[in-house]
Parts: structure tokens; sequence; C-alpha cells
């Protein structure tokens, strides 16, 4: 195996069925300990190796080792990588012979004039698209392999950034259309008046307004409505020639109702998030929940959609098309795309053409499936006239979960698309051998897709809103720490979808992390932040000795109940009829107690023996009344 010289402390691997992680490296030997708690042990480094060829050690995590990738960009990393992504698509969308000299120089002259900077030589791009095209058209491979060399230039201090920030949001982006060279000498005032140290070059004030957006900039100097008639007057629709080019999200309440899989109560309307290719119209994730629409889902539903793990399809992601919506903006989503290179287009509201495929989508996936199942609630109170929708649910979440994914896999990417006249799946399967697409490692993307916190290592541990992370790898790191008198705060990256752990940046070496698990495993498993923060609002729950008082069992309890109260919240519709189902079901054993003493009946009568069937391969176009 050729990356073993490249594990780091805090790796984690697997021998006799018992899980351990290395706490020090040496020259000759290795140290570990048990994930678990135990004493450490020492293992030649020949033997660990040895151990590790033969398959006895199975290495956790081993795609992200010795990779040439840097995980987390430098602002500066990304700014070049931009700049070079600008001459690699400009120059693809306009040529069909990106290689020949003659076509391609006066596209570099054009772009640089564009940019205003000097232009690159013809091999150097010719490099570029390489890079490129053969990486499957991810933006990160654009990025220079020397990061490990640190960054030589410097930059401005917080300080100034936020200064320079201030005066031009106050006085550049303002009605008043004040010029650049006014706002600088704002910001030269500030120095002079001695509220900021250092001040920038005028050349660095100039870039950094020049990387606002112009739609920005017209919107705040010149109305939105003027900035909208630009943006109108752009052009033509857009034209996409290859997976992945464009991807679509949206969510939206489903018209069914949802019951317990043990009771029978009626527990709501579920969520469903959604991403949709756009050129070869492939679902490449949904994610369906009785969570309302938050951050996580959102998150879930990408990491599902770059890793391929929903329907096959999926991966690198080059334009993400959303709602500007707060369960969009979260700074764990930013962290992902920035790193990625992903943009993301917020579209405007009322402004349902900009995501025309998620919606009809979503119509095909009604009309097609959900409004044949039984509990469903219709699009509108006109459809559904008298439909007994309360008394005739019957379907479970996981229930609907598979019902979707064989609708999606054998019926939606296997029928011809009015849009496109093809198959979903045959054209993603032909346009993916003509343009490769980069699937992201599950472990790779989990890493990236988190909220960063700093949070200070106090006993091999790292505590975040009363929950508490461990780690022996942290204990020794703490000990580094506090030898060399510096502080022990980490940045912790925490996956807001599942507390279960977290990961921590190690501060003594670059581009390493280290695992920390939760003190509550059982409590914290599959416990997404939203969650945790109701069951703490709940609970009144301020420090973390106020969650010790509770035992594991109890808050696993409480932690459920809180779950069917958010589900209601979210849903007032659901609202209602949960509690119309729950005096149904009160007055049922109220009635069984007086008749006799059988016992309660724990389930309604509309669910009990009830078994949901249902044929998928029915036609979409002509389904069968299946209630």
């Amino acid at each position: 195996m050729n990356n073993l010289n490249q594990i780091r402390r805090g790796q984690r691997f697997t021998f006799s069925g018992q899980d351990y992680e290395i706490i020090h490296i040496t020259e000759s030997e290795i140290l570990y300990k048990r994930s678990k708690g135990g004493a450490p042990n020492m293992l030649a480094s020949e033997r660990f190796h040895s151990l590790v060829t033969s398959g006895e050690i199975k290495l956790h995590n081993i795609e992200l080792m010795g990779s040439d990738e840097q995980l987390l960009l430098t602002d500066e990393q990304i700014k070049e990588r931009d700049r070079r992504l600008a001459y690699v698509q400009k120059i693809l969308n306009s040529t069909s012979k990106p290689t020949k000299r003659s076509v391609v120089n006066p596209l570099i002259k054009s772009i640089a004039d564009e940019r205003q900077e000097a232009a690159p030589g013809f091999s150097t791009v010719g490099k570029w698209i390489k890079r490129y095209t053969s990486s499957g058209y991810r933006p990160n491979s654009l990025v220079d392999n020397n990061h490990l060399k640190g960054n030589r230039i410097k930059k401005l201090c917080h300080q100034a950034q936020v200064a320079m920030h201030e005066v031009v949001k106050n006085i550049y982006l303002s009605k008043q259309r004040h010029s650049v060279s006014y706002a600088y000498n704002e910001m030269c005032n500030l120095y002079l008046n001695g509220e900021i140290s250092r001040v920038p070059s005028l050349r660095t004030f100039e870039r950094y307004v020049k990387n606002i957006s112009e739609h920005q900039k017209i919107r705040a100097r010149y109305g939105s409505l003027k900035a909208s008639k630009l943006l109108r007057a752009a052009g033509a629709s857009p034209f996409y020639s290859r997976p992945l080019e464009a991807v679509q999200a949206d969510g939206q309440v489903m018209d069914i109702l949802i019951v317990d899989d043990q009771t029978g109560e009626i527990l709501g309307r579920p969520n469903a998030t959604i991403l949709i290719d756009v050129y070869t119209r492939c679902i490449i994730s949904v994610v369906i929940s009785m969570r309302g629409f938050s951050a996580g889902s959102v998150l879930q539903a990408l990491k599902l959609a770059l890793t391929g793990s929903y329907s096959g399809f999926g991966g690198h992601i080059e334009t993400l098309h959303v709602d500007n919506g707060a369960d969009y903006t979260s700074q764990s989503m930013k962290n992902l795309a920035n790193n990625l290179g992903i943009q993301i287009d917020y579209a405007a509201p009322n402004e349902p053409n900009l995501k025309a495929q998620i919606e009809r989508f979503f119509k095909s996936l009604n009309t097609g499936l959900i409004h044949h199942l039984p509990g469903t609630t219709w699009s509108n109170p006109e459809h559904r006239d008298n439909y007994p929708s309360e008394k005739k649910a019957v379907v479970t979440l996981d229930q609907l979960q598979s019902l979707v994914k064989k609708w999606i896999d054998n019926d939606y990417h296997k029928r011809i698309h009015e849009g496109t006249e093809r198959a979903p799946s045959a054209l993603w399967q032909e346009s993916a051998s003509e343009h490769p697409v980069h699937v992201y490692p599950m472990e790779h993307i989990d890493m990236l897709a988190r909220k960063v916190e700093r949070r200070k290592i106090s006993k091999g541990r790292v505590r975040y809103q009363g929950l508490t992370w461990y780690s022996h790898v942290l204990a020794a790191v703490e000990a580094e720490l506090i030898a060399k008198r510096v502080t022990r705060k980490v940045d912790v990256y925490i996956d807001i979808t599942n507390l279960s752990y977290v990961l921590i940046k190690d501060p003594l070496k670059r581009n390493n992390f280290i695992r920390a698990d939760s003190t509550r495993p059982e409590f914290t498993e599959l416990l997404s932040l939203e969650e945790y923060q109701k069951v703490k609002e709940k609970l009144k729950l301020r420090t973390s000795s106020d969650l010790e008082r509770y035992p594991t069992e109890q808050l696993i309890k409480f932690r459920k109940k809180m779950s069917m109260e958010i589900e209601l919240l979210n849903d007032p519709q659901s609202r209602r009829l949960a509690k119309n189902v729950r005096k149904k079901l009160q007055r049922e054993r109220q009635k069984a107690k007086l008749l006799s003493n059988v016992p309660q009946p724990e389930t309604l009568s509309n669910s009990t023996n009830k078994e949901l069937k249902i044929d998928m391969n029915f036609d979409a176009h002509n389904p069968e009344n299946l209630d």
C-alpha cells in the first residue's frame, strides 16, 4: 500500500474487531490506544505496516490518505482558482477546438482585457484546460499542489479588512453614488485619525470593489428595479451541455399524511428536499423527513448528491440554483461550496422560472405517485373534495421513502422526458462517457460539510452548547500546547445533522484532523443541532452540568417526543388532524373501558391489521387508483 507513509496521528484502524486510534508517531514506533479507552500501547512501525499490508489491520478513511488535493483552501487559493476557471470555462463554452492556438489566443486576450490583467500564455491555459476536463470538470483541479509551502503573501490585518468592508458598504454602495477614490479617501481618514493601524493601497481597495458583483453595485447605488431590468436583459436562457453543469434544489411539503408505524397516529405531512440535474433531468438526491426545512436537511441532500449515494447519479456540481432562504445560506453549506468550488446561484423571490425543472418534477411526483396513495391531501381543497385523508392514512415514513425511491428508479428515470425527449438515465450514461463526472468519497464531503466553532481543549475534551466530545489524541495535543505555552483553542468542525462526533483541526500539524466522539453516544447518534436546541430549550438546559443531570434513557425518550412536536409545528394542517386523531383515540379507549375489560388498543382502527401493498409497475401516465 503506497499511502502508508501518509498515516498521521488521529488515524483510526480496526484490529480483531476492536477500534483503535493512533496517538503519536515516531520513525520507528507507533503509539496507539483503544478508541473506547484503555492503556496506550507501542508497536514497531515495520510491524504495523506489515499488519496493514496483510489485511489484519484495516485503516479507516484511506480514501483521504496520500491525497494531493488540499481539503481546505485559503482565500488566495480560491481567488487564483476562480481566475483560472474564468479562462477555462469561457474557452470551452466558446469553441469546440480548445487546443488550436489560432482560435484560443484571441479568446485569452479578450478575457484578459475584461479582467484588466496580463494575459497568460497559450501553453499555460492549455494545461489548465487539460487538468479541468480530465478531473471531471472540478474547479479544484486548477489549484496548484504546492499549498504545503504556506501562504507567502502578506494580508491585511483583520481590523483593516473590517474597516474596508464598512467603508465600501456605507460610502461606495450608497444612493449618493460616490466614486472609488472618494471612498478610499475616507479609508485614509480612518488611518489618520488612528482608528486603524494600517491602510490598504489604492489598488487593493479597487480590487476589493471590483470583486463585488455588478448586480449588487447597481442595486445598492441605483435601486433594485434597475438592477432587475439589467439582469433580465442579460440574454437568452442558459444552455447546458453536460451533466451537473447546473443543478436545481428545492423543498416542498408533500401532499400525504404519514402515520406512526407503531401507534398508527397521524404524524403530519412530511417534507421533501430534492436535487435535479438540469441537463439530463436525473434526480440525484431526495431527503424525506418529518423535520421542517432546515440547513440540516439541505446539507444531507447535498451530501447524497456529491457522493452519488441516492440514485447512482451524482458527483461534483458546477452551479447549484437554490432559493434565498435561511436553510440554503447556512455556514456549513457555504463552507462546503466554497472549498469544492461550487457556485451557488440564489434565485430572487417570486421567480419560479429560475427553477422550472425542479418545480415540474414535484408536479410529476404528485400526479404520478403521491396523489394515488392512501391518505393523500391533494394539492388543493378543490381536488381533495370530500376525500377523507385522515381515515385513509396508512403510509409510514419508511414506506413513503421506499415508494418514492422505487418510482424514481423504475419509472421516472426510464421514461421518455418531454423536455429532453430522452430517458434521464440513458442520457446521463451517454453524456457521462463524454464528460466524466467526479464523485467524491463520503469521508471527504463529511469533513467539509461542517460548521466551524472555536473551542478550548480541556482534559482531552471539547464542549459546545453543553455537549462534550473526547479523544485520546486531544489529550496529547493539549499537553504539547501547554508545554509550548500557546492557546489551547482549536477549530471544531461540527456536523449539524449528526452530533455523535466532531472533527478537530490539529493546531500543530497542517491539514490533519482529529476525530472526537460524544460522551453521550446513545443520545447524540444522528441527533441534529436543530433537534438538540429544541430539547435544550424545553428542558431549560443552560450548562453542561444541567445536561449531565439527566440519564441517557430519559434524554432519548424526550428527544423522540420533541421530534414529534417539531413535526406538528411545521404543518398547521397536520397539527389539526393529529389533534382530531388523539381525541378519537381517547374516545375509543374510554368506550372500550366501559364495555369490557379488554386492554386499551394502542393503534387506530383504520391502521390495525392493514398492510400497504402497491404495485410499482403501474403506468405513471394512467395509474390505477391504489386506495
